[in-house]
C-alpha cells in the first residue's frame, strides 16, 4: 500500500465518524415499523395461501425474511 494511504487510514483511526442522512424523511424506528408491518402482512398472505405447500411456504417466508435484510435465517 502507498504510504500516504497508511498515512490517512492510521490518521482517520484515531478521530471518531458522525454520519448523517440529511433526506431522511423517517426516524429509524418508523423505517423498522414500516417495513417489519409490510413483511408480516406479506407473511401472512403465503400462510392463508392454501395453494402451497409447506415447503414453498417456508420458502416465501424465508425470501420475505431475506429481502428486508434477515440475512441469517437458518
Amino acid at each position: 500500500m502507498d504510504l500516504w494511504k497508511e498515512i490517512i487510514i492510521e490518521a482517520l483511526a484515531k478521530e471518531k465518524a458522525h454520519v448523517s442522512f440529511p433526506q431522511m424523511t423517517h426516524a429509524p424506528a418508523q423505517i423498522i415499523d414500516l417495513v417489519s408491518y409490510a413483511a408480516l402482512a406479506e407473511i401472512k398472505e403465503i400462510v392463508k395461501d392454501a395453494s402451497l405447500t409447506d415447503a414453498q411456504c417456508v420458502t416465501k417466508i424465508v425470501s420475505t425474511l431475506e429481502r428486508i435484510g434477515s440475512g441469517q435465517c437458518d
